[in-house]
């Protein structure tokens, strides 16, 4: 699975009440309180739920170990959170309605780093990116560019 395929997973299941989900709720209560739900495609949510979604702290993991550790509200990741991918990447910061969004730290497994404020799962603002030979631009982005010299 690709990372952006997990971001939309990511972003869909939360969007939707655990009925939609096609699972099963295994332990506590996955209405309105805690519990741990396996949603059918393998993904394992244990977390706060709210009028049945995924609402308050939790942790998705999917069956090839992406995983998302944080808050949500209303059924979304928003407020801070990580997620990291089998392969070594990993976000650590805010998220507004399932998008990486407000300040955060990407790790990527290539070694490149970038650590400033994110809009819509972009770099967008001012941030500090880095190079695994060391290069940095620091400065503002938009789109996920560098702009300036």
């Amino acid at each position: 699975m690709k990372k952006s395929d997990f971001i939309i997973i990511l972003t869909m299941l939360c969007l939707l009440p655990v009925s939609s989900y096609g699972g099963t709720c295994i332990e506590g209560n996955c209405s309105n309180g805690h519990g741990t739900f396996i949603v059918s495609n393998g993904t394992k949510y244990v977390g706060d739920f709210k009028n049945s979604k995924f609402d308050g702290n939790g942790r998705l993991i999917s069956p090839d170990g992406m995983e998302y550790v944080g808050e949500l509200k209303n059924g979304k990741s928003d407020g801070y959170g990580t997620i990291t991918f089998p392969d070594g990447m990993k976000y650590i910061g805010d998220f507004k309605n399932g998008n990486m969004d407000g300040y955060g730290k990407l790790t990527m497994s290539t070694g490149e780093k970038y650590v400033g404020d994110f809009k819509n799962n972009q770099f967008n603002g001012h941030g500090r990116f880095t190079s695994p030979n060391g290069e940095k631009y620091v400065g503002e982005f938009k789109n996920n560019q560098f702009i300036g010299e």
